[in-house]
């Protein structure tokens, strides 16, 4: 029973480092700012750019701050818990 609340104590931790890390992607006056659990903090669209090209270059920062973010929780987890298993 330790066992398991010794994990959820270190899934709430690494919760929290990874809430308070921050990935910041900006191309062409887009801007996508997303924290290590990838929840959306903030999206600025371009004016200036026609529908097409704001959709195509958000798409882009996307899935470039999500790839970011995996990368970010991969080095966490294997930092802060070598041996973690689920």
């Amino acid at each position: 029973m330790f066992g398991k609340l010794g994990k959820l104590k270190q899934l709430n931790q690494l919760a929290q480092i990874l809430s308070q890390q921050e990935i910041k992607i900006e191309k062409q006056g887009i801007r996508i700012v997303m924290d290590g659990k990838m929840k959306i903090k903030q999206i600025i669209l371009n004016p200036k750019l026609n529908q097409k090209q704001q959709e195509e270059i958000l798409k882009d920062c996307l899935n470039q701050a999500i790839k970011e973010a995996q990368l970010i929780t991969a080095k966490v987890v294997s930092k802060k818990v070598p041996d973690f298993k689920i």
